[in-house]
């Protein structure tokens, strides 16, 4: 028992925390509120405590769990008592089921049966990866290879002091430092509890989601079936249940990103970009290269800001000066983490995979998206989906979310093909990993491509009315977008 408390005290204070400083980025109006506040409360949450942990061991030397917790509580008493109209609080016993009594009686029985597997079939399966995360049938070597001996030196050793100037790049990622707190929280080095913090980012990530979607316009029952085939693709199971690997919290960070990026692009809620910004700005220290991924989001945000005419002259004028630049004088530039990047007209040359020369496994690539059934039908349906987002682009939003998604991917699919990272493609142990980076992200502009929306979602900016009715096919089930959820 005693055990139980400190593990929910390690992660529900600095939930608390997260919730409470962003609760005022949505209106009390907003549909899908509270779902959205509590999937960001809890990254920007455990964020914020791995940085305090780092701040106080470089002010006074060593970890120091208890100051760290007590700042996060005082943070979210300060921020929750500043803040406490706009907070996600629940309306009393009463209130709340008399709300889901009057959403369960206006849907047809269709939508109920539906409605009640999907998320019967999501408890069950954030069950499963919780047995598994205590009880490690399965232990993730490659990922304590990478990260957790790191973490497990650092909680042995109190503190960054040790670590030279040359290996302090290691310790630049926030991955070792999530478990690090887990062990500090429980005294002692667990090896299943310590990947606690992954199992509630795979839940966190999913009430995001839905709660973006919501906020998007998309009505309940789709809101629900792309959390569930988000929880239910294979590889996302994996990086739930095996803690441990950064890819789980790239994926979350550029996905947070990309839908708060929507929002503000859209015109939905202006009052997210500085959900954009800080997710943006976390990106960097996840891993060496995700600096990359940091840039293609800021990128991306620029053309959300940009009208479609003048984009398009903005971007055939970059790219004719950039082919000009590079068959002429080169290009041969350090990258932060990375070495350096060579561009001219005989290679392609990148220090982290080396040369763009390989010849394309198209066989592998086929076989790790399509027949190993990782994906189950994602790759099947994402090239279509694509298209039709690209006759989008006209739209702010569609373009911010477009870009980012595709040049993400792109960005994966060449590394993996093209550069010595092929070998991971043939032997199925590196692009699955690297394309979960962009999949949440994909799947929530599916969503939106596929013009799943709610008639009736208010627009917390300007309180109009937007979106678009659900295909006529549908209409006999849809419901009613409420005023929150």
């Amino acid at each position: 028992m005693l055990v139980a408390l400190k593990m929910f005290l390690a992660l529900g204070v600095p939930w608390l925390a997260g919730i409470t400083m962003i609760s005022a980025l949505w209106s009390k109006a907003s549909v899908g509120r509270v779902a959205a506040v509590l999937g960001y409360g809890y990254f920007l949450g455990i964020v914020l405590a791995v940085l305090l942990l780092l701040a106080l061991d470089h002010l006074l030397g060593g970890w120091h769990y208890l100051l760290v917790q007590c700042l996060l509580a005082s943070i979210a008493l300060g921020a929750g008592i500043r803040f406490r109209h706009w907070l996600p609080l629940p309306p009393s016993p009463e209130q709340l089921l008399s709300a889901t009594g009057r959403i369960w009686a206006q849907s047809s029985i269709p939508v109920r049966v539906i409605a009640g597997g999907v998320i019967v079939l999501v408890v069950g399966r954030f069950a499963v990866y919780l047995l598994q995360v205590l009880w490690m049938p399965v232990f993730a070597w490659d990922a304590w290879a990478t990260w957790s001996h790191i973490a497990k030196t650092l909680f042995e050793a109190d503190g960054l002091s040790f670590v030279t100037s040359d290996e302090r790049f290691l310790t630049s990622s926030l991955i070792p430092l999530a478990q690090v707190w887990q062990a500090l929280a429980l005294g002692r080095w667990d090896e299943s509890l310590v990947n606690l913090p992954w199992w509630v980012a795979g839940l966190a990530l999913p009430l995001a989601l839905y709660g973006q979607l919501r906020g998007a316009g998309v009505d309940r029952l789709p809101s629900l079936i792309f959390v569930y085939v988000l929880v239910a693709l294979p590889m996302y199971g994996v990086h739930v249940m095996l803690g441990g690997y950064f890819e789980l919290w790239l994926s979350a960070f550029i996905a947070l990103a990309v839908m708060a990026g929507y929002h503000i692009a859209a015109g939905l809620n202006r009052r997210q970009w500085l959900l954009f910004l800080i997710c943006v700005a976390i990106i960097p220290f996840l891993d060496r290269h995700t600096i990359i991924h940091a840039a293609i989001l800021l990128g991306a945000f620029m053309t959300g800001a940009i009208s479609g005419r003048w984009l398009a002259a903005l971007a055939a004028g970059g790219a004719i000066l950039l082919l000009a630049w590079i068959y002429t004088l080169g290009i041969d530039l350090p990258l932060p983490k990375e070495g350096r990047i060579i561009v001219n007209s005989e290679t392609f040359y990148f220090s982290r995979v080396g040369s763009f020369s390989q010849a394309p496994a198209w066989g592998a690539l086929w076989q790790r998206l399509m027949a190993d059934g990782t994906w189950l039908l994602l790759w099947f349906i994402a090239p279509w989906v694509i298209i039709l987002g690209v006759l989008r682009f006209p739209e702010p939003g569609h373009r911010l979310v477009g870009i980012s998604v595709i040049t993400i991917l792109a960005l994966v699919l060449a590394v993996n093909l093209f550069t010595k990272e092929q070998i991971n493609l043939v032997n199925g142990t590196g692009i699955n990993r690297h394309l979960l980076a962009i999949v949440p992200a994909l799947l929530f502009w599916v969503a939106l491509v596929l013009g799943l929306r709610a008639t009736g979602a208010t627009c917390p900016d300007d309180g109009q009315t937007r979106g678009l009715s659900w295909p006529r096919v549908s209409r006999s089930i849809k419901w009613r977008a409420g005023k929150s959820e």
